[in-house]
């Protein structure tokens, strides 16, 4: 299979970085050397790389905004998993997770108090999930990554 068909997370972070940060100066010497083919056109020395971390950091590189809508998927599963343990929101106050919770005694008799919740809750995270895709098509952000 040819390179350029190849999947690479190195580049997949470079591409979509903001900026590349890095541990030590070596580092940032052998990285511009090895992903100079990211800018053919740019001498070695000049390639936009500092240095290069030995992990990708999520947080370092995804904007504040789009951040916060991905973390909503995950703020709501991580409510109803804390509501489905007793550990989340408190009646009188609405939980999925603790609707979830109250329906396992019923579950062979009444599944459908412990299915429907649980629906719901995919659905919800699928779509936040959706919509950040859809923002990210929208505003054009992989093709003004792929044109830096």
């Amino acid at each position: 299979e040819p390179d350029e068909e190849r999947f690479n997370m190195a580049v997949m972070g470079l591409r979509l970085a903001a900026r590349a940060n890095g541990v030590a100066a070596l580092h940032g010497e052998v990285s511009r050397e090895m992903f100079q083919g990211l800018w053919p056109d740019v001498p070695a020395d000049d390639v936009p790389i500092g240095a290069i971390t030995n992990g990708v950091h999520a947080h370092t590189w995804v904007a504040p905004r789009m951040s916060a809508l991905l973390a909503t998927g995950d703020a709501i599963i991580l409510e109803a998993t804390l509501g489905f343990f007793g550990l989340g929101a408190q009646p009188p106050l609405p939980s999925w997770g603790a609707i979830m919770s109250s329906g396992t005694a019923q579950i062979f008799i009444a599944p459908w108090i412990i299915l429907y919740p649980g629906i719901v809750i995919a659905i919800t995270v699928i779509a936040i999930n959706l919509f950040g895709d859809a923002l990210i098509d929208v505003l054009d952000i992989r093709g003004k990554l792929r044109e830096s």
